[in-house]
C-alpha cells in the first residue's frame, strides 16, 4: 500500500469535476446536503474544519463527492484538505461515527444547561429567523450547528437565563417549550417573565380561572393524551396566558386554534 499524502488545496469548480470523473464506489447523492453546502460556499459561511476529500490509489473518490458537487454547484473555489492513496476497502468505516448534535456543541463551547439551550435556540432561531409562525418541520433542513451557533452567539444570555431558570427545580413540563416561551417574555418583561414561568412550574397560590392555572391544566391534560401537542400549539399556549397573566384578567374558557395565528406577545 501507498503512503498516505496530504495536500492543502484550493479546489476549483473544473478540478472538482475531474475528481469525481472517478467517482464509481459513493453511494447516491443527497441533493439537498449538496446545495446546502453550495449556499454555504456561496455565502461565505463555509468554513474548513479539517474534513478531508478522500482520493485512492486509482483517484477513485473515496469521500468528500458531496463537497466537491456543491463547489461545483457554487462555482466556488474551496480551500480544502486531500489526502491521497487512501484504501478502497477503508469506505465502510467511513461517516460510520455519531453526528455531533447541537446540544454536544454547546456542551463544549461552556453551556451550563447545553440540552435546555440547544432547544431553546432552536425554537428560537425558526421564529426570529426562518419562520415567525414556529412551523418548524419546513426549517428542519436550515437548522445546521454553524447557523445555531452563530445564533446562539448573538444570543447566549438570554438563552442561558431562559435555560437555567426552567431547569431550576423538579418539574414535568417540556423544558424547551417553556424555555423558548421564557426566552420571548424576556425580552420584553425580564422580571415579570420569570415570575410567569415560576409560577407554571410550581402553581403555588392559583385559582380556578387564573390565566396561569388554565395553562397548568392544559399542559399536565396533554401529557396523558395520545396526541401530544405539538411545539407551535405548546407555544401559542404560553402566550396566550401569558398575556392574560400581564393583563391581570382570568382565563376561564381557554383555547387555541392550530389554524390560527401565533397570538402576539404583549
Amino acid at each position: 500500500m501507498k503512503k498516505l499524502v496530504i495536500k492543502t488545496m484550493d479546489i476549483t469548480p473544473d478540478l472538482a469535476a475531474a475528481m469525481l470523473e472517478k467517482n464509481t464506489m459513493n453511494r447516491a447523492i443527497h441533493q439537498v446536503t449538496v446545495t446546502r453546502y453550495a449556499n454555504d460556499m456561496a455565502s461565505g459561511a463555509w468554513k474548513q474544519n479539517g474534513e478531508t476529500i478522500k482520493i485512492a490509489e486509482d483517484g477513485t473518490v473515496v469521500d468528500g463527492q458531496h463537497r466537491l458537487w456543491a463547489i461545483i454547484e457554487s462555482g466556488m473555489t474551496i480551500t480544502m484538505l486531500v489526502i491521497y492513496n487512501v484504501p478502497k476497502d477503508s469506505m465502510g468505516s467511513i461517516d460510520s461515527g455519531i453526528s455531533r448534535q447541537f446540544k454536544d456543541v454547546l456542551k463544549i463551547a461552556g453551556s451550563t444547561h447545553s440540552v435546555t439551550a440547544a432547544g431553546i435556540t432552536k425554537l428560537a432561531w425558526v421564529y426570529d429567523c426562518y419562520d415567525n409562525q414556529l412551523r418548524i418541520c419546513s426549517a428542519k433542513a436550515e437548522m445546521r450547528n454553524s447557523i445555531l451557533k452563530a445564533y446562539y452567539d448573538k444570543n447566549h444570555e438570554l438563552i442561558e437565563q431562559a435555560a437555567s431558570v426552567v431547569d431550576c427545580g423538579a418539574h414535568h413540563f417540556v423544558k424547551s417549550y417553556m424555555g423558548f416561551s421564557l426566552f420571548v417574555l424576556l425580552r420584553k418583561h425580564p422580571q415579570m417573565a420569570e415570575e410567569f414561568i415560576k409560577l407554571v412550574k410550581s402553581g403555588e397560590n392559583l385559582y380556578t380561572g387564573h390565566p396561569v392555572m388554565s395553562l397548568r391544566t392544559k399542559l399536565i391534560d396533554n401529557r396523558l393524551a395520545k396526541e401530544k401537542l405539538t411545539a407551535r400549539e405548546t407555544v401559542a399556549l404560553y402566550f396566550k396566558a401569558w398575556n392574560a397573566f400581564l393583563k391581570g384578567r382570568d382565563l376561564s374558557v381557554f383555547r387555541w386554534n392550530n389554524t390560527e395565528e401565533l397570538p402576539e406577545v404583549k
